[in-house]
């Protein structure tokens, strides 16, 4: 019969942990989400991508056709239109026509420029993620700091009665009870550093979500560690190919093979077409009155393209290269990253399964032997205090440890450049 209740304690413990967890990571979500809607530096380049996006339409648009209206053989000593059959009214249009592919490459510069602010976007959204990720775990790191600080707080707070009730029957010594006590002291000066780093972790998050910096945030327990599901082989090539900052690396060498074509095509004439139509009036010339419409062609001569031309498409070239090579650099930096990052998430693994499956269970078997030991006399209060020491110190480990793995997995994470966990 007993089994039945032990059980529904069990559900409910389930129950509650699996609730608590799903509420934390919605709460980082929240958190995540408000950032990516309100960082102003998102807003700022996502309003520079809709510029760019906006100038590539004007970049490869026709030139705009030249109207001219021009009075003609006036003469000076009359100023009479009419009196010379040489005098007229002309209206003229003209037409730049760019030589073929030119406005195809001016668009394809444009929309390279539009693609990269794209990419920037993209990255620092990516580096958000993170910032907001590295201060959440902070914060909650501090929170269970402070709670492990508190909890032994209470328990010196025992040992210090216990001194004392011995003293006073003579069986301790004084020295035992300033020693708890300055122990205890010790931990209230860290549960000060502790308060001070939460509200930096505070702060950082607001002014993320840009909000006002002293917005208090609900404490929030450590979730179950993420699961790596990644080998290093997949992370390298998920971010080779999925990275925003190469991609944006990649179209800046199109952009450079862009400009060399738009320099390459410069150097072809462009065409002009002009037509016109000139009215004339003569009063006694019939003949000399009849109106004229011309029309005609032009051509830029490109004479001096070695020194201006030619000098742009080599350096476009050179550009070119360079970015290859940015891009080559990049790709190494990144792989090298994800190798770091890789071993210190596995090392911060082992050493959490290392605290929790051995070095804990024997640092409490070690205090409460102590502890016992201590009431009847067989252990001295400062191995009764040592042990407490090093039973605090390992808690405050583990939870070192899975905050600082949670905290590699969301730098890998920014570093691979796309949402894994």
């Amino acid at each position: 019969m007993r089994a039945i209740p032990v059980l529904c304690w069990l559900v409910l413990i389930l129950g509650l942990t699996v609730q608590g967890t799903i509420a934390q990571q919605e709460q980082l979500d929240v958190l995540i989400a408000e950032a990516l809607s309100r960082h102003p530096r998102l807003e700022a380049l996502a309003a520079t991508t809709a510029a760019q996006r906006h100038a590539e339409a004007p970049a490869a648009a026709m030139p705009d056709p030249i109207l001219r209206l021009d009075l003609l053989n006036v003469p000076l000593d009359e100023w009479n239109m009419d009196s010379s059959p040489m005098s007229g009214r002309q209206l003229g249009l003209a037409q730049q026509l760019p030589w073929p592919g030119r406005r195809a490459a001016d668009r394809r510069v444009a929309s390279t420029q539009t693609q990269i602010a794209a990419a920037n976007t993209e990255d620092e959204a990516a580096r958000i993620v993170d910032a907001v990720k590295q201060a959440f775990f902070e914060l909650i790191l501090t929170d269970e700091a402070m709670a492990i600080t508190t909890r032994n707080q209470n328990l010196v707070r025992d040992y210090v009665r216990m001194a004392q009730a011995k003293y006073a029957v003579g069986t301790g010594r004084l020295q035992d009870i300033l020693k708890a006590q300055v122990f205890q002291s010790s931990l209230g000066d860290r549960l000060l550093s502790l308060r001070a780093r939460r509200r930096i972790a505070e702060a950082r998050l607001n002014a993320l979500r840009a909000r006002p910096i002293e917005t208090p945030l609900v404490s929030a327990q450590m979730m179950p560690e993420t699961h790596l599901p990644y080998e290093l082989s997949d992370l390298v090539q998920m971010a080779i190919a999925s990275r925003p900052a190469l991609e944006g690396q990649r179209q800046q060498i199109e952009h450079w093979r862009a400009v060399e074509d738009v320099a390459r095509l410069a150097a072809r004439p462009d065409v002009n077409v002009n037509i016109a139509y000139r009215q004339r009036s003569n009063a006694d010339d019939n003949a000399a009155s009849t109106d004229l419409v011309s029309a005609g062609v032009s051509l830029r001569l490109p004479l001096w393209r070695k020194q201006r031309e030619h000098q742009q498409v080599a350096a476009a070239h050179q550009r070119q290269r360079a970015s290859v090579a940015e891009l080559a650099t990049m790709e190494l930096e990144i792989e090298l990253q994800l190798q770091e990052l890789f071993v210190k998430a596995q090392l911060h693994h082992g050493q959490m399964e290392l605290l929790r499956e051995a070095i804990l269970p024997q640092a409490r078997q070690s205090l409460t032997a102590a502890v016992a030991g201590y009431r009847v006399d067989h252990v001295d209060f400062g191995a009764l205090l040592d042990s407490h020491v090093t039973l605090h110190q390992f808690e405050n480990e583990l939870h070192h440890h899975h905050a600082d793995y949670e905290k590699t997995l969301a730098r890998l994470e920014a570093v691979v450049g796309v949402r894994l966990f």
